[in-house]
């Protein structure tokens, strides 16, 4: 058996090239693999039961990214459920829960 010495920088470096490789070679989670699946526009509009001028109102308000193609739009996952956690409304709990501290602070005032 050979005994190898190392500095303890060149183990350092070492074990991090060792995990970066790791991180690159691990399959991506579920949720991230389809936040990069592309949908057309009608399949967008069935998915958020919404027409398809109120999807291209959206897209001209600058409220969800896209990509066109020869007139043709299409939109990831990704992007569908940012536009859905943007306009998402809170809970009866924390808007309760919001409007106490609110009043709080006033009569603290």
């Amino acid at each position: 058996m050979e005994l190898i010495t190392l500095q303890s920088e060149v183990w350092t470096q070492l074990q991090a090239q060792i995990n970066t490789i790791h991180e690159h070679l691990q399959p991506p989670k579920d949720s991230e693999l389809y936040k990069n699946v592309w949908l057309n526009h009608r399949e967008v509009c069935e998915y958020l039961h919404i027409s398809s001028r109120t999807l291209t109102r959206m897209r001209k308000a600058g409220e969800i990214t896209y990509s066109e193609n020869r007139r043709q739009y299409f939109y990831t996952i990704g992007a569908i459920e940012e536009l859905l956690n943007k306009h998402a409304v809170p809970s009866k709990e924390e808007y309760l829960k919001n409007l106490t501290d609110q009043a709080k602070k006033y009569l603290k005032q």
